[in-house]
């Protein structure tokens, strides 16, 4: 497999149109150089290749992926020529505004077709797709529901994106079925955060994949990170409920690493009286929503999960990751602590480790070029009041280590990270 390592220049290799400056000046865009994604995943896309792009979270993955996409558009064909298949409507809408936004001065047309609450009538989406339109961007359910009935027409389909969660047991049947109406030569783009395991499935899917591999982005500066050493792993429940009660997080997302682990957590915290939410292998497609809104709703404040499901999480916003385990796979923890701190918002990572844990933590920070602060285990904490949250310590750079900090010390997850 081949891996672009090159740096493009902007002038030489970023095939920007005319129409995609102009969008950039109409907003006040800075345009000064190209973000690292942008580098490396422009030539691969524009010029036809498989490509699997493994890029942490926070970064302009869609950006970058829809600049080559409508530079290979042929704006006087009206059939969709760009497939992109997403894991909720919520990042269906979010991924359409971009795409029409930069598309907007060369007239390319964009639709989120999507089902389910919220998303949008099936008679509308015929409608849309009618009347012409270059690219799509939806949910497996409503896009197979489309090519069955004839009303989305593939023969014309260029470029097919999809994200590593559609590969997963739950969607296989029908993933399969959506990726065989494509036609022969579809160039196909797997957006992962574990290369190891896209890896795996890519042989099936793609031919030839080039893998783009963003590493000078890191983690949004947005999210604090926090590490809580203990000596014994049972100390671990204690510790995490001592978390939930003290810290103002209005969603708090925790991860494991095996179903068994998730369904154990959720009893332990139950039997505590906690009200918990939690994704199983066992649930099925309309068990999964159940949960999500329940925890977007905030009937449930607590969500527990594993790294395979973390793709399901849309609920914005969450200002509390905790790892309750360390990954099994180091590039998952972007995605995990990705999940805090979206769209500009303060959040915060903690990450709970005992025995082996400290090794993956810190092989983690030589990954991403950071380092974990600590927090004291035992700080002396009023778990009946709020923690009050005044002073942001910061993370960025190099680190004293000359005492860990305490919970006192946290970012507030309530205000917003200012845009300027």
């Amino acid at each position: 497999m081949k891996e672009i390592s090159q740096t493009l220049t902007l002038h030489s290799s970023l095939y920007l149109l005319v129409f995609l400056l102009l969008f950039f000046s109409s907003c006040n865009y800075s345009l000064k150089r190209p973000s690292t994604i942008q580098q490396h995943i422009i030539r691969p896309i524009f010029k036809n290749q498989d490509v699997i792009l493994q890029a942490h979270s926070g970064t302009d993955r869609i950006v970058a992926l829809s600049i080559p996409i409508l530079q290979r558009l042929d704006l006087s064909n009206k059939q969709c020529q760009a497939l992109i298949l997403v894991s909720s409507h919520e990042l269906a809408q979010q991924v359409r505004e971009v795409v029409a936004a930069l598309g907007f001065f060369m007239k390319a047309k964009c639709h989120a077709s999507v089902g389910g609450p919220g998303g949008s009538h099936i008679r509308e989406d015929i409608a849309r797709i009618g009347k012409g339109i270059h690219v799509i961007v939806g949910t497996l359910g409503r896009l197979l529901d489309m090519i069955k009935r004839g009303k989305l027409k593939t023969e014309f389909i260029k470029t097919f994106v999809t994200d590593e969660g559609m590969l997963s047991q739950t969607f296989k049947d029908q993933f399969n079925e959506v990726f065989q109406r494509m036609p022969s030569g579809t160039q196909v783009v797997l957006i992962t955060t574990a290369a190891r395991r896209a890896e795996k499935v890519a042989t099936k899917f793609l031919r030839d994949p080039v893998r783009v591999v963003a590493k000078g982005d890191g983690l949004s500066p947005a999210i604090k990170q926090f590490y809580l050493a203990m000596e014994k792993e049972e100390a671990k429940l204690d510790t995490l409920c001592k978390l939930c009660e003290t810290i103002p997080a209005p969603h708090i997302v925790i991860f494991c690493n095996t179903h068994l682990k998730v369904r154990e957590l959720m009893d332990r915290l139950v039997a505590r009286g906690y009200t918990v939410s939690a994704i199983l292998r066992t649930a099925d497609e309309a068990q999964r929503e159940a949960v999500m809104e329940a925890f977007g709703s905030g009937a449930s404040r607590i969500l527990i999960l594993t790294d395979l499901l973390a793709y399901r999480v849309d609920v914005q916003p969450v200002s509390l990751v905790i790892n309750y385990e360390m990954p099994i796979i180091k590039e998952d923890y972007s995605r995990r602590v990705g999940l805090a701190g979206r769209n500009g918002n303060n959040g915060v990572a903690i990450n709970l480790v005992s025995g082996t844990d400290m090794n993956v933590m810190k092989r983690i920070e030589q990954l991403y070029s950071m380092q974990i602060t600590e927090m004291a285990v035992d700080e002396p904490v009023n778990s009946e009041e709020p923690v009050s949250v005044d002073e942001p310590v910061s993370v960025d750079g190099p680190v004293s280590m000359d005492g860990p900090v305490s919970v006192d010390d946290l970012i507030s997850l309530e205000e917003p990270v200012s845009s300027e």
